[in-house]
C-alpha cells in the first residue's frame, strides 16, 4: 500500500523523507526533476531557505486536484499541493481555498516568470551588465505593448473554446502561432492561428456566458504559458542583440535567469511584480497554518 492511499500514510510521508513537509507538483508521476519541481522549489526556497521540502511529481492537473481534495477533506498535515491555476479562477468552485493548496498567479508557472517586468530585469544578466540601460527598457516596453494585442486575441479565442469543451491554442506547439521578423522580434502568425481556430470551433457545442464568472483579459497572465514563454525568449534575445550585441539566448539559460529574478522579487518586502506578491502571500498563509518541529 502506498503512502497516498490512506490518511495516515499521507501524514507520515514527511517523516519518511525526514522533511518539514511534502509538496506534490505537476510532472511525470514519480519523477524527481523537471520544470515544475525546479520552479516550485525555487519559490519556496526564496521565502523559507532553511525549511526542508520533498517535491514529488504526481501527473497532471486532474491528479493534483484529486490529491488536493483528499488533503483538505481528510485534514492531512505535512502535505502541500502546488499546481497551475489554468482557467480555474474563472469558474465557480474550481479553486480549492485552503492554505495547503498553492496555485500559480497566472495560467501556469511560465506566465508568472516570463512577464514584461521580469524580462527587463533579465536583460542585465543576459548582457552581463551592472545596470539596465534605458534603451533596453524602451525596447522591451515598446515590443510588449505591441505584442499585447495579439496575445489578447489568442487568449479570448482559447478561453471561449475551452468553455465549449475544446482548445484553440496548442500549448505543445507555440511555434505554430509565433514567428520572428528579420531582427528576431516575435511576430503573430495570424493566418495559421485563424486556421487552427476554425478547426477548433467546428467541433464545439453551443456556449453560454453564464457558465463562467468572468472573462480573462490579460494575455501575458492567462494565455497558455508555453506561448508566452516563447514570445518572451524571442523578445529578450532580440533586445539583447539590438542593445548590446549579445548572441542568441538559450531556452535553459533564459528560464533559469527569469525564475531567479522572480524569486529575488519574492524576497523583497514590496515586490514589483504581481506574481511575486501572490506567491509571497500564499506561502505566508501556508506558514501560518503549519506546525514546524
Amino acid at each position: 500500500m502506498t503512502f497516498e492511499r490512506t490518511r495516515e500514510g499521507q501524514r507520515n510521508r514527511s517523516l519518511f523523507y525526514d522533511v518539514d513537509f511534502v509538496c506534490y507538483v505537476e510532472g511525470e508521476d514519480g519523477a524527481d526533476e523537471g520544470d515544475d519541481i525546479y520552479f516550485w522549489s525555487s519559490v519556496f526556497r526564496s521565502i523559507w531557505p532553511n525549511r526542508s521540502v520533498a517535491f514529488l511529481c504526481r501527473g497532471g492537473k486532474p491528479q493534483l486536484e484529486s490529491l488536493a481534495n483528499d488533503v483538505v477533506a481528510n485534514d492531512v498535515e505535512g502535505v502541500v499541493v502546488a499546481m497551475d491555476a489554468d482557467y480555474s479562477r474563472f469558474f465557480e468552485n474550481r479553486i480549492i481555498d485552503d492554505p495547503r493548496v498553492i496555485y500559480t498567479h497566472g495560467y501556469s508557472w511560465e506566465n508568472d516568470v516570463y512577464t514584461p517586468e521580469i524580462t527587463i530585469l533579465a536583460h542585465r544578466a543576459l548582457c552581463m551588465r551592472a545596470e539596465i540601460p534605458d534603451q533596453a527598457r524602451l525596447c522591451h516596453s515598446q515590443h510588449w505593448e505591441r505584442i499585447q494585442r495579439f496575445l489578447r486575441q489568442m487568449l479570448l479565442s482559447d478561453f471561449h473554446a475551452f468553455r465549449g469543451g475544446g482548445s484553440a491554442v496548442d500549448a505543445a506547439k507555440p511555434g505554430k502561432y509565433i514567428g520572428r521578423d528579420i531582427d528576431g522580434f516575435p511576430t503573430f502568425r495570424r493566418d495559421l492561428f485563424l486556421t487552427s481556430l476554425a478547426a477548433a470551433n467546428s467541433g464545439l457545442r453551443p456556449r453560454s456566458l453564464r457558465d463562467c464568472l468572468d472573462i480573462p483579459r490579460d494575455g501575458v497572465r492567462y494565455l497558455k504559458g508555453k506561448v508566452v514563454a516563447l514570445i518572451s525568449r524571442y523578445l529578450a534575445s532580440a533586445c539583447a542583440k539590438e542593445v548590446s550585441g549579445a548572441k542568441a539566448v538559450s531556452d535553459a539559460h533564459y528560464r533559469h535567469i527569469c525564475i531567479e529574478e522572480l524569486c529575488n522579487d519574492i524576497k523583497v518586502d514590496v515586490p514589483i511584480t504581481d506574481a511575486a506578491g501572490h506567491h509571497r502571500r500564499q506561502i505566508e498563509r501556508l506558514g501560518a497554518s503549519l506546525v514546524f518541529a
